[in-house]
């Protein structure tokens, strides 16, 4: 069985890593983000607390879905929740979070942000 803390990260990741369950997989950047935790369904097996920022969300959203894939070795659905958000991104946060009360998967899409941009 692979073991989640073996999972190394690929270029693609660039500075976003698994650093165990809870624990923040990219630092909080300097200027707008949103906070989101991400992880199996049931929040078992793993989970993560990830920033994008406004200004790199390609990058972060390759590195977010690289991760996934790393982590998700079981296949199981996945679970994302939007936790915080920078001041200046209030308005596009509480659009995004209403748009799902199960889960906020769509975050993770860059159409989303391009909206924003």
């Amino acid at each position: 069985m692979k073991m989640i803390e073996e999972v190394k990260t690929t270029e693609k990741q660039n500075s976003i890593q698994y650093n165990g369950f809870w624990k923040p997989a990219n630092r909080k950047p300097n200027g707008e983000y949103v906070l989101l935790w991400v992880s199996d369904w049931l929040k078992q097996d793993w989970g993560f607390y990830c920033y994008i920022s406004l200004d790199t969300y390609k990058q972060d959203l390759d590195g977010i879905h690289g991760l996934i894939e790393e982590l998700n070795y079981r296949g199981v659905d996945v679970y994302v929740e939007m936790v915080d958000h920078s001041p200046g991104l209030k308005g596009f946060y509480r659009k995004q979070y209403r748009r799902s009360k199960i889960s906020h998967y769509h975050i993770l899409n860059p159409q989303t942000w391009e909206r924003v941009t």
